[in-house]
């Protein structure tokens, strides 16, 4: 398969060129010469990414050699479970006395928004691509804001929230977004899921994946569930093992481009 230079989707969001080659399953050795053209090729005013599979992980010290640097990581899960193993398999037996799951509404929105800042965007736990001298200062915010709000604004988007006591304090939630059929099997991404921190330890972002789990049974027979996150995200990862998800494949993210902070 011949491999191209193509604008990534964050190009129109951020205002500057953004560019990404894909290497996919091709044996590097076979597509050195091709991918050091497609690179020799970018504007220097380009960032542009590499993403490299990781059975191909000697392809980054070539790449680190051609001035590119590891930024991120994407470790993908793709699952089919029945209506009975999305209602069993993962059937909670314990109570959350003082929580409740419900659909997320307008009134959550607010909320939403403002857990997502404190807890994903300017949090210095989460590492990812906008932390590079790549993306001007701001952009983890400016993304995370404006990505979550157009999610939240989508009729199709599968929003659980977990309030807490009397006043309905907004503890966590969890989203998923219908995506094309695969194989013929309905499919759904999962967009994120956080949980405030006084309220973690309590198992919420299960029962809220629960709750989610339980109206897709409702749809579908069967259901494609595709998860990605970061490689260090230990405890989403042993969230997907214990829930029976597959491993699909893991990419590494190489960047290279101006410095723009």
């Amino acid at each position: 398969m011949k491999l191209t230079r193509s604008e990534a989707w964050e190009a129109s969001f951020f205002g500057f060129p953004v560019e990404e080659i894909r290497i996919g399953n091709s044996l590097f050795a076979d597509v050195t010469d091709e991918v050091s053209a497609l690179i020799e090729g970018a504007s220097p005013e380009t960032l542009l990414k590499v993403s490299v599979d990781a059975r191909q992980l000697h392809a980054i010290p070539w790449l680190e050699r051609q001035g590119f640097e590891l930024w991120e990581s994407r470790h993908v899960w793709l699952t089919t479970f029945s209506r009975d193993e999305l209602t069993q398999k993962h059937a909670l037996h314990a109570s959350l006395p003082e929580d409740r799951i419900v659909w997320g509404t307008e009134a959550h929105h607010e909320a939403i928004l403002s857990m997502t800042q404190a807890q994903v965007a300017k949090s210095t736990a989460v590492v990812n691509r906008f932390d590079s001298p790549f993306y001007p200062e701001g952009s983890a915010e400016m993304w995370y804001a404006k990505w979550i709000a157009q999610v939240l604004q989508n009729p199709m988007a599968l929003v659980a929230v977990a309030e807490h006591g009397e006043k309905r304090e907004v503890a966590g939630y969890f989203i998923y977004l219908p995506g094309e059929p695969r194989d013929g099997v309905a499919a759904y991404k999962g967009i994120l899921s956080v949980i405030q921190p006084a309220h973690r330890g309590r198992n919420l972002h299960v029962h809220l994946q629960q709750f989610l789990f339980e109206e897709m049974a409702k749809r579908h027979e069967r259901v494609t569930l595709d998860n990605t996150t970061q490689v260090s995200n230990y405890p989403v990862v042993r969230n997907h093992a214990k829930s029976g998800r597959r491993p699909d494949h893991i990419e590494f993210v190489m960047f290279r481009g101006p410095h723009r902070r």
